[in-house]
């Protein structure tokens, strides 16, 4: 934000002063990342004894106030892991207030975007698919192109409308971490694919940097019928995966072309790898 009204002063003034009273440990990250999963893992920790999941979700997507952010923050505790995507806290105010308030150091999660990019629009046009409003010939078009992972052709359905380019959250990714360095905010990057990898691994790196001891429970748990706790009930299939696993799951073995995407993000594919590159190769990442 640039220039606030008082009355979204008052509730970033309120959103900072809610954070840095209990101080949450904050996992940031593009989507498709690996999130939810990893936040389950370390969420089985006994440090923590509550996850909020994704609070600035609604007002990301709806246009509504900062108040909709302090409903979803009203039970917070000293106890809590949270979980948001980068594209949400698209609000430098907001970006800022999240990452200087919560625990440090904030976890950054990513892993390439090629992977993260192509699942994204995959799980749009699944959306798409499933909308009324979609014509047959369209739902025919897409499920060929989903089945096929061939994308390159469908600009006119993946437009910015649709898909906005800063929903990769790559662009976002980028400035937090930047924030982070000017700020001397102290931050981890975790790269999920080694994650997925070497689960006990990381999360013993990460545990480390929190101060806390490895536990071996974090390791498994129980499936889920449910949503996490404030997704939005339109984006029930693209947790399916996550909802049936009971551990972490390894990497995807299939590959991914970038000719298979559509021309937007071909072209926005360069800067989302150089933001990777310069996380994965810095000093911060496990």
């Amino acid at each position: 934000m640039t220039d606030l009204t008082f009355e979204a002063t008052d509730l970033l003034e309120r959103l900072d002063t809610h954070l840095s009273t209990f101080r949450p440990v904050l996992i940031s990250a593009p989507p498709r990342s690996v999130s939810t999963a990893f936040a389950r893992a370390l969420g089985q920790h006994s440090a923590f004894n509550q996850y909020i999941h994704e609070p600035c979700c609604l007002y990301s997507y709806e246009d509504t106030s900062l108040q909709v952010v302090l409903d979803a923050l009203a039970e917070l505790g000293p106890q809590a892991l949270m979980k948001e995507m980068t594209f949400q806290i698209h609000d430098p105010s907001v970006a800022a207030s999240f990452l200087r308030h919560c625990r440090h150091p904030i976890l950054f999660l990513l892993r390439p975007p090629l992977l993260t990019i192509e699942s994204r629009v995959r799980m749009v046009l699944t959306d798409l698919a499933n909308d009324e409003g979609t014509s047959t010939a369209e739902k025919t078009r897409i499920r060929q192109a989903i089945e096929a992972k061939q994308y390159q052709d469908l600009d006119d359905l993946v437009t910015e409308d649709v898909f906005p380019l800063f929903r990769t959250g790559w662009t976002d990714l980028g400035r937090q971490l930047d924030f982070c360095r000017d700020e001397g905010i102290d931050h981890v990057v975790v790269d999920t694919s080694r994650f997925r990898n070497e689960p006990e691994a990381v999360l013993t790196a990460v545990c480390e940097r929190l101060d806390l001891e490895f536990e071996p429970g974090m390791l498994h748990w129980a499936t889920h019928n449910a949503l996490p706790p404030g997704a939005l009930e339109r984006h029930t299939i693209w947790y399916t995966q996550f909802a049936e696993s009971t551990s972490v799951l390894p990497p995807e073995t299939s590959t991914v072309d970038e000719k298979q995407l559509p021309a937007r993000f071909r072209a926005h594919l360069p800067d989302a790898i150089s933001i990777y590159d310069t996380a994965v190769s810095s000093p911060q990442c496990l």
